[in-house]
């Protein structure tokens, strides 16, 4: 074991040649402090035996180089303190499974520390990979981990929890999320994670995010979805919050996803797009309202998508329609084929076609407490 003298002297030597920014050492735990800018590529190693922290943040600490954190590495989280990763830095934190790195809070407290963000980094070398994040979410960013801008960043087998907002927040534009696989996300007292319908691909069905009570979804905000992508099932449904989830590209949906739909919210396929969604009798599909009410969000719409890839099996869609509306809309040329589905509970049709929109109806649909016809084929 090291002595505390000892713990000093390493700490002190490693620090004077890695980085400039501060010189502050926990005279009682060796601890080395972070804070301020990052100017000099950096490397942090796990310079103290045991579980107690190597490393304290205070303040804001602005990565405007490369940094990488080596396996088992702790990072101690004070109040209100956040990482921020810069347009010209990176965040390289990869553990190994018998040996993660962990960033918590001095307090094991959701939001004692603010946020670890990601703004405008690009860099590839951006990877958390068996990182422990917990307790933070207190800042004015809407995740724990949050991606602003142009960033981009693997995450995998790390958990995030304890989060006062979202585990993890998505306001990027694409490529963002490569690489996301087996994940946890609990305890966040908003949502697991949010993101755009541009994202929703990214998403794996092996990572885990149940343990957020009520809020136990993946909220999807509004995207133009423009490139083929599968929507998998997840561990919890979608929430699809905004009336401006547009397809204009080749999506398929797994059997056994859920979409539960905000008010007022919609999945609009243009033109250039296609939807298909094919369940079994074991995973059905499901689009329906957030509230089990009638025309509480406005349905799926087909705008003149010729497309023949466009079809429904063991899907059912209810709550939808307000207006003159139906839970499915065809509008203009739009094709589909539909069979052993339900369209159940619209405020007013259960299925609405254009004069020259095609159904294939396969058979065994049903139709229940529609307020008007199940199916409407406009003359």
């Amino acid at each position: 074991m090291k002595t505390v003298k000892q713990f000093l002297m390493i700490s002190a030597a490693f620090f004077l040649f890695s980085c400039e920014e501060s010189d502050t050492i926990d005279p009682i735990t060796g601890a080395q402090e972070l804070t301020g800018e990052v100017t000099a590529d950096l490397v942090l190693t796990d310079i103290i035996d045991g579980p107690g922290a190597d490393y304290y943040v205070t303040g804001k600490w602005y990565l405007n180089a490369n940094v990488t954190v080596m396996p088992g590495v702790n990072i101690r989280m004070e109040e209100e303190s956040s990482i921020w990763v810069a347009a010209d830095g990176s965040l390289h934190a990869e553990g190994i499974e018998e040996n993660p790195i962990n960033i918590y809070g001095n307090q094991n407290t959701s939001g004692y520390w603010n946020e670890l963000t990601f703004d405008d980094s690009s860099s590839n070398s951006n990877s958390l990979r068996f990182v422990n994040i917990s307790d933070g979410g207190g800042g004015f960013q809407s995740g724990m981990v949050t991606l602003k801008g142009l960033s981009r960043v693997q995450i995998s087998h790390t958990t995030l929890q304890n989060s006062e907002k979202y585990g993890l927040y998505l306001s990027t534009e694409d490529p963002a999320l490569p690489g996301f696989v087996s994940n946890t996300i609990k305890n966040c007292k908003e949502f697991p994670i949010g993101l755009r319908a541009t994202q929703v691909h990214y998403l794996d069905d092996s990572s885990t995010l149940t343990e957020n009570g009520d809020n136990s979804y993946v909220e999807v905000d509004a995207g133009n979805v423009k490139e083929n992508v599968t929507w998998k099932n997840l561990s919890v449904p979608y929430l699809i919050v905004s009336n401006y989830c547009i397809i204009e590209s080749d999506v398929i949906v797994e059997p056994g996803v859920r979409f539960e739909m905000g008010a007022e919210s919609k999945i609009s396929v243009l033109a250039e797009g296609s939807l298909k969604m094919i369940g079994n009798t074991d995973q059905r599909i499901t689009v329906t309202g957030k509230v089990s009410s009638p025309g509480f969000y406005n349905g799926i719409y087909f705008e003149n998508s010729n497309n023949p890839l466009n079809e429904f099996q063991f899907v059912d869609v209810s709550y939808a329609g307000p207006g003159y509306g139906a839970n499915v809309w065809l509008s203009g040329s739009t094709r589909i084929i539909i069979g052993n589905s339900s369209f159940n509970h619209s405020a007013n049709f259960g299925i609405y076609a254009s004069r020259d929109a095609t159904l294939d109806n396969l058979g065994n649909n049903s139709f229940a407490g529609n307020a008007a016809d199940d199916i409407f084929v406009q003359e």
